[in-house]
């Protein structure tokens, strides 16, 4: 059955994203005003340095990196974020 399946292009995964958006409700596509969708087969260096830079930073509250970024520790009255 997966033999067959192929994995979309960069264009096909980009056309289908900004069908997803317009999907959404119109209220919030308005809050969206300006947004930029744009698929990318490898993130920028800038995405990456960023990507880096929380990842390697330290929550003060919990005094662990990155991890109060989870679902679970950001319900934690604990985490700040």
């Amino acid at each position: 059955m997966w033999k067959q399946a192929k994995a979309p292009s960069l264009a096909e995964m980009e056309a289908m994203a900004h069908e997803v958006f317009e999907r959404l409700a119109e209220g919030f596509r308005t809050l969206c005003e300006g947004v930029i969708i744009r698929v990318d087969d490898f993130p920028t260096d800038e995405v990456l340095d960023e990507m880096q830079r929380r990842a390697s930073s330290t929550c003060s509250a919990c005094s662990r990196a990155s991890v109060c970024h989870t679902k679970a520790m950001a319900t934690s009255p604990a985490c700040p974020t």
